[in-house]
């Protein structure tokens, strides 16, 4: 009897637990792109920037108890302000018609859901940010 306790006791354990990362594939068109991210409280404040790559590639997200992207040491100022994670696509060509691209994920506050980590983040440098 004992050892069954113990057997489902390490099955609800194991069983429960959420992933800490996810794998996040970055693609653009055209392809190599130089990917940075960055965190902030809001949009406005996310201005330090941290390189991740050259499109096409994948990247390792830390994700939050919550499974949101984890935003390191963002303190968030009210139950209405919800951190961001914006990762900005810059094309390495000076080629004419290819644009910067950005997407803003946001994370969670007690009032506002977070935005899911998706599978991957896809940048479109033929169309200028509306």
């Amino acid at each position: 009897m004992k050892i069954y306790t113990a057997l489902l006791a390490v099955a609800l354990l194991t069983g429960c637990a959420t992933p800490t990362t996810k794998t996040v594939r970055f693609e653009s068109d055209p392809p190599g792109a130089r990917v940075f991210v960055a965190y902030g409280a809001d949009e406005k404040s996310a201005k330090a920037k941290d390189f991740l790559g050259v499109t096409p590639f994948d990247w390792q997200a830390e994700l939050n108890a919550k499974g949101g992207f984890k935003v390191p040491a963002i303190a968030v100022y009210s139950w209405f302000v919800q951190p961001v994670v914006v990762f900005t696509a810059q094309p390495t060509t000076e080629s004419t018609n290819i644009f910067a691209r950005r997407q803003v994920f946001h994370g969670s506050t007690i009032l506002l859901p977070k935005d899911k980590v998706p599978s991957g983040i896809f940048f479109d440098l033929t169309k200028p940010q509306p």
